[in-house]
C-alpha cells in the first residue's frame, strides 16, 4: 500500500493522541479512555469520527450537565500549535464534531469552535449551530470578522458557504444568499490568502442558484480592481466560466475571441491506466490583445449511459493579436476513487473562453491492451 485511505487516518494512533490531550487537560481521565472505541467501529469515514466522537463525550462529560466538558476541550485547544491543521487535521476531527453537538451552551461551545478555527478548520462544527439558529449564530460570526487572527476571519465566511462539503445544506441560503453578503463584503480584502480563498468558496455556493447575484457584485468589486479581488473574481467563477457562461466572462473580461484553433489528441487509442497527449494551437484574428483562457473539456463515458463532462485548465495568459498561442498537454486515464473509464471513443473540446472552439476524439481501450497512434 502506497498510502493511507482517509478512513485508514482515524486509527489506533489518533485514538492515543486525542486521549492523552484529553489526560494532559485533565488528569482524571486516563490515556487510553479512547482505546475501546477501535473495537467494532465502522470502516467508512464519517460514521468512524462520529463513533470516536461518541466515545470522546463519555470521556469529558457531556452529558453529564453544566459546561465542565467544555472546559476540558479549552485546555485541549490551548495546548495545540498554531498549524494545528497541517499535522493534526484529523486528530482534531471528533473535537470539532463534539463542539458541535453541545446546541444547549451556543455561546460558549461557538467560542471553542471560533479558538479552535484559529489553529485548524472547524467550519463542520459550526454548522448545527447555523441549521438551528441561522440568524443568531451569523450574528456572532459577524462578530468574528475583526478578529486579529486569520483561521477565525477565514472560519467565518466558510462555516457559512450555502454547499459546505461533506456538511448539511444551509437550505435558506440556498434561496436567498443575501445575508451573508456582508460578510464577504467585509473579506474581500483581507490580507490572508486563505480568508479570500474562503469569500471565493463562498461566492462560488452561490453562484449554483443565484449567478446573477454574484457576477453583479465582483463587477462592482472590480470597478475598483486590486490583484486580490481579481483571484477571488476568478475563483469564484471557475464553475460559471467553464460552462461559457457570457455575464461571468464578461466580468473577467473575457468574452467570445474571433480565432481559428486546432486539437490533436496523439496516440487516438490508448489503454485506461495510461496517457495520451493533447497538443492544442489558437490563432487571434483580433485587432487587439486579449486576456484568455484555455481549457480542455473531455467528455466521459458513464457505464449507466451517456457522458459526464470535465474541464482541465490548461493555459490562461494574453494572446496578441493577430498572435498565435500553442501549447501540450498530457492526460492520464486511470481509474480514481471518485471516476472508472469505460472503454469507447471520447471526445474531448478545446475551450476559449468556456466556449468549444476546436474538437478531437481519442478512444479508450480495456486496461491492458495496447494504444496506437492515430492515423
Amino acid at each position: 500500500m502506497t498510502g493511507y485511505t482517509l478512513v485508514e487516518r482515524v486509527d489506533e494512533g489518533l485514538l492515543r493522541r486525542l486521549g492523552g490531550w484529553l489526560h494532559d487537560a485533565d488528569p482524571g481521565i486516563a490515556p487510553d479512555v479512547l482505546l475501546p472505541a477501535a473495537d467494532g467501529w465502522p470502516d467508512t469515514l464519517m460514521p468512524r469520527i462520529e463513533h470516536v466522537t461518541d466515545h470522546v463525550a463519555r470521556a469529558v462529560g457531556l452529558h453529564d450537565g453544566g459546561t465542565g466538558w467544555l472546559d476540558v476541550v479549552a485546555r485541549v485547544v490551548d495546548g495545540l500549535p498554531e498549524d494545528a491543521q497541517t499535522d493534526l487535521g484529523f486528530d482534531v476531527w471528533p473535537l470539532i464534531v463534539l463542539l458541535g453537538r453541545g446546541l444547549e451552551t451556543p455561546a460558549a461551545s461557538l467560542a471553542a469552535l471560533r479558538d479552535l478555527g484559529a489553529k485548524a478548520y472547524a467550519e463542520k462544527g459550526v454548522r448545527p449551530f447555523l441549521l438551528a439558529d441561522l440568524p443568531g449564530t451569523l450574528h456572532t460570526l459577524t462578530g468574528w470578522l475583526d478578529d486579529p487572527r486569520p483561521g477565525v476571519r477565514r472560519l467565518a465566511v466558510e462555516s457559512c458557504r450555502p454547499r459546505l462539503p461533506w456538511a448539511p445544506v444551509l437550505r435558506p441560503l440556498v434561496d436567498d444568499p443575501t445575508p451573508t453578503i456582508p460578510l464577504l463584503e467585509a473579506l474581500r480584502d483581507d490580507p490572508d490568502h486563505l480568508t479570500r480563498n474562503a469569500v471565493a468558496n463562498h461566492l462560488g455556493d452561490i453562484t449554483r442558484t443565484h449567478p446573477d447575484l454574484v457576477t453583479d457584485l465582483l463587477a462592482r468589486w472590480l470597478a475598483q480592481p486590486t490583484a486580490a479581488r481579481e483571484w477571488i473574481a476568478d475563483h469564484a467563477l471557475r464553475s460559471l466560466t467553464r460552462k461559457g457562461d457570457a455575464g461571468a466572462l464578461a466580468v473577467l473580461g473575457r468574452g467570445p475571441v474571433e480565432a481559428t484553433a486546432a486539437l490533436a489528441l496523439s496516440p487516438g487509442q490508448v489503454a485506461i491506466g495510461e496517457a495520451f497527449a493533447m497538443t492544442a494551437q489558437v490563432t487571434s484574428h483580433e485587432a487587439v490583445d486579449r486576456e484568455v483562457r484555455v481549457e480542455a473539456a473531455m467528455h466521459f463515458l458513464r457505464a449507466s449511459g451517456g457522458t459526464t463532462r470535465k474541464v482541465f485548465r490548461w493555459w490562461t495568459g494574453t494572446l496578441a493579436a493577430g498572435g498565435t498561442w500553442e501549447g501540450q498537454r498530457t492526460q492520464p486515464v486511470r481509474d480514481l476513487s471518485t471516476r472508472t473509464h469505460q472503454p469507447g471513443p471520447h471526445a474531448v473540446d478545446l475551450l476559449l473562453n468556456g466556449l468549444p472552439v476546436a474538437t478531437a476524439t481519442v478512444v479508450l481501450s480495456p486496461a491492458g491492451r495496447p494504444g496506437r497512434s492515430a492515423g
